[in-house]
């Protein structure tokens, strides 16, 4: 919950929450950095290296593909917790 809590600090402080869509191409980083709410989505499509090093560089689709998951269903999630 650490985790959590600290990406909601900062994206508070720099304000970067927006109506941004979520692509395969994103880094996850700065998916996280602007979008903090968002962890929990990754969390429960199975993405669970939010704070791992690799996540400030890697796109969503490379993460996905290196996890086994679908991105297609990882970014229609996120994309859709976006908007709640």
């Amino acid at each position: 919950m650490k985790i959590l809590e600290y990406y909601s600090t900062c994206a508070k402080a720099l304000d970067l929450k927006g109506d941004t869509m979520i692509t395969k191409d994103m880094i996850i980083g700065e998916v996280i950095e602007k979008h903090p709410d968002l962890v929990r989505a990754f969390f429960a499509n199975g993405m669970m290296c939010i704070g791992c090093p690799a996540s400030q560089g890697e796109s969503i689709e490379a993460a996905a593909q290196v996890h086994g998951l679908d991105c297609d269903a990882l970014v229609a999630a996120l994309n859709e917790a976006l908007e709640a």
